[in-house]
């Protein structure tokens, strides 16, 4: 495994982590909101806005310095969740999330192309798949985690320690943008 592998993995995996604590105070802030009808209209337009950002997201993706990309990504995945404890309003809450979907659509395509150039090709699926099941084993641990968190804590509370979280994993990030040999071949 190369190096600049072994920190997108570790940054990812800080950044899903908080993801799987961020989701369950995520639920009871929407449920205080409005309910299940405001969960799923919330998560709908993240889908939406994702699913339109993709192709422009995959367009960024092929640029160069990809690991500063990501890092600025993940900075504002941080700023998003913060976001969550000033806003009241259900409109609001649909603009975060309508941004939320955005960058997470230029998240995954970034680390999805990065994890290509950083395995090879003859070992590129082991890679994706160890990149992605430590991704979603991250969220499922951190989920259970998170539940428990979020009583003892409270929702503000979880919201800014994730969003401290994600910015450690965006510092991971810039460890692999100062290797630039590695970081820019395509």
């Amino acid at each position: 495994m190369r190096k600049n592998y072994k920190k997108l993995i570790i940054a990812s995996a800080i950044v899903y982590a908080s993801i799987g604590i961020f989701t369950p105070a995520w639920y009871l802030f929407l449920s205080q909101k409005g309910g299940s009808s405001e969960f799923g209209l919330a998560l709908g337009i993240m889908a939406i806005a994702g699913g339109i950002t993709a192709y422009f997201a995959g367009r960024l993706a092929d640029l160069r310095n990809k690991p500063k990309l990501l890092f600025w990504a993940y900075v504002l995945f941080s700023l998003i969740t913060l976001g969550y404890v000033f806003v009241s309003s259900s409109v609001a809450i649909y603009f975060l999330q309508a941004i939320y979907g955005i960058v997470g659509a230029v998240i995954v395509l970034l680390e999805n192309v990065m994890i290509s150039v950083y395995t090879s090709p003859d070992r590129r699926g082991r890679g994706m798949g160890l990149f992605s099941g430590v991704q979603q084993i991250g969220v499922g641990v951190f989920m259970i985690l998170g539940g428990g968190l979020v009583s003892i804590m409270g929702i503000s509370a979880i919201f800014v320690l994730v969003s401290i979280l994600m910015l450690a994993g965006a510092v991971v990030v810039l460890t692999i943008a100062s290797d630039t040999k590695e970081s820019e071949s395509d």
